[in-house]
């Protein structure tokens, strides 16, 4: 499994049932979360995608419906959607990985929350203006 520790402890904690949702308000918004700069490597981006598996296994999947969360964030990474910028086309294989991986989750009840960037800036960005931080990128 390659999903983080943290999450692994959280649910052994959940698993002995010394963790009670009930206390909560119904419109407590629990959730995990993930990040493609952090579980996706290079090496990955690169790889053809055939299912979920390169970013999450489905026993990660599993282990976060059985946290009963409403949320799992999880961040798109640039490279794998548009790896040369604006001067390449789109690769559909990219946005078919993360159809998979949001399809995945919505079938456990889960709600996908995309982040379009955490750590990982489209190439585009960095090489034209320097970063976010840019005024002309602003």
């Amino acid at each position: 499994m390659r999903f983080t520790p943290l999450l692994f402890l959280f649910a052994s904690y959940y698993l002995t049932n010394a963790f009670d949702l009930s206390p909560l308000p119904s419109n407590f918004l629990f959730w995990t979360a993930s990040s493609s700069y952090q579980v996706l490597t290079p090496v990955m981006a690169k790889d053809k995608v055939t299912g979920i598996t390169s970013l999450m296994e489905q026993e990660d999947i599993d282990l976060i419906e059985s946290l009963k969360v409403n949320i799992h964030r999880l961040s798109i990474s640039w490279a794998r959607i548009l790896p040369k910028g604006r001067f390449g086309e789109i690769n559909w294989a990219g946005v078919h990985f993360y159809n998979l991986l949001t399809d995945a989750l919505l079938l456990k009840g889960i709600q996908p929350f995309v982040v379009l960037s955490h750590y990982d800036n489209p190439q585009e960005l960095e090489d034209r203006y320097g970063g976010w931080l840019s005024p002309q990128s602003q």
